[in-house]
């Protein structure tokens, strides 16, 4: 009964670090297709470049 409740707090911890960089991973992701949006963009581009 011990060793079930130890490998499931292993699997819990797993699946915690596993979420962990799953967050971290989309967070990237998403800033370096930001950063690839204003390259391509331009400071003319759009609303904001205007007056």
């Amino acid at each position: 009964m011990e060793r079930l409740v130890f490998e499931l707090l292993l699997l819990l911890e797993a699946l915690g670090l596993l979420l962990l960089g799953a967050t971290r991973l989309t967070k990237e992701i998403t800033e370096f297709v930001e950063a690839l949006k204003q390259l391509f963009r331009g400071p003319g581009d759009g609303p904001h470049g205007q007056a």
